[in-house]
Formats: structure tokens, C-alpha cells, sequence
């Protein structure tokens, strides 16, 4: 299956027999849809507008919203980054959310949702030298989540370059490979 956004349209078309299968949803002309992501087992996929976290179950292709963002806030990472994420077990959905309360600085939160539904749970607050938080990732262990963030004021599309020293094995300590 392939999930993709056409038009302020989000659809899901079957690859194998090349056949439009459903739309997933529509957006109002100025409302984007952000995402889709899809579940470790491949049988849900996730998407999200600003105001909606929506999960649709592809056996019985039935949607149905997981969370629904409240006065002040929108769900999702700035326009060029997801901000949503799945547990490697499938079985949760991480997210962030957009705090711009009247009168204060806008931050952002992180949250997760069990995929079945429920109550979400609020995990952290960005840090106050990166408020803004964007992409997020979901550790394979399962234990971290990763997330990327920038200053307020940063220009869009700021990014930080980070070196990582002495982490690959030293020379001839490579295994499978041979020198000469």
C-alpha cells in the first residue's frame, strides 16, 4: 500500500493492483495534511492536519480520530517535519504538540497515544533553548524517543551539524572486510 497527499487529499492506493482504495481524508484549501506514517506491521497508517491525530486500520478500513488538539494548540512538528512517530512494537503513537497559549511564548510538547485509543500522555516539555520541536523518532529499542528542535527565532530550515568522533572501529578491526 502507498499513502500519499494529492490536492489537500490524502489517499491510499494498493501497489500491487494498482487500484485507488480510499480516501483517507480531505482537507479545506489551507489545512495540509502531515504525515501519513505507517504502523511496524504495515496494517495502520497514521496522519495528522493541526488540529487531528487520525489512525486508519487498513483490514477494516475503518479511521477513526486518536486524538484531537485542544484551545491553542495543534498537533504536529513545524511544516517541514512530521513530528509523529510509532513505537517500534506498534502498539503507541508519539507526537508533538504545538503550545501558543494568548499573551506567552509558543513551545512544544511531546505526547504519546496508545494506538488503540485512550487517553494521551504528556512526556516532556522542549527545552527552552530549543521551544520549536520538528521530527521526532522512536528508538528502535523502544526506550528513546529522538527529537529535533531549534530556537524560536531560528530562520526555518536552521540546522545544526553535529561531529561524532572515534565511533566506527579502527582500521583492520572491521569485520568482513579485508586489507591488503
Amino acid at each position: 500500500y502507498l499513502a500519499y497527499e494529492e490536492n489537500q487529499v490524502l489517499k491510499l492506493w494498493a501497489l500491487d493492483t494498482n487500484e485507488f482504495l480510499t480516501t483517507l481524508a480531505q482537507f479545506p484549501e489551507g489545512k495540509p495534511v502531515e504525515g501519513p506514517t505507517w504502523s511496524p506491521d504495515g496494517f495502520q497508517v497514521a496522519w495528522k492536519d493541526k488540529g487531528q491525530l487520525k489512525l486508519l486500520s487498513l483490514p477494516e478500513k475503518v479511521s477513526r480520530v486518536l486524538v484531537e488538539a485542544g484551545e491553542g494548540t495543534e498537533i504536529g512538528g513545524v511544516a517541514w517535519a512530521g513530528g509523529l512517530t510509532w513505537s517500534p512494537d506498534g502498539k503507541s503513537i508519539a507526537y508533538v504538540l504545538q503550545v501558543a497559549p494568548a499573551g506567552s511564548k509558543p513551545h512544544s510538547e511531546l505526547w504519546v497515544v496508545s494506538a488503540t485509543g485512550g487517553e494521551p500522555r504528556k512526556m516532556a516539555d522542549a527545552p527552552a533553548s530549543h521551544p520549536v520541536l520538528g521530527e521526532i523518532t522512536w528508538h528502535i529499542g523502544g526506550k528513546m524517543i529522538f527529537a529535533r528542535g531549534k530556537p524560536e527565532k531560528a530562520q526555518p530550515r536552521a540546522f545544526e551539524h553535529w561531529a561524532m568522533e572515534k565511533f566506527l572501529p579502527t582500521a583492520g578491526k572491521v569485520p568482513g572486510v579485508f586489507h591488503n
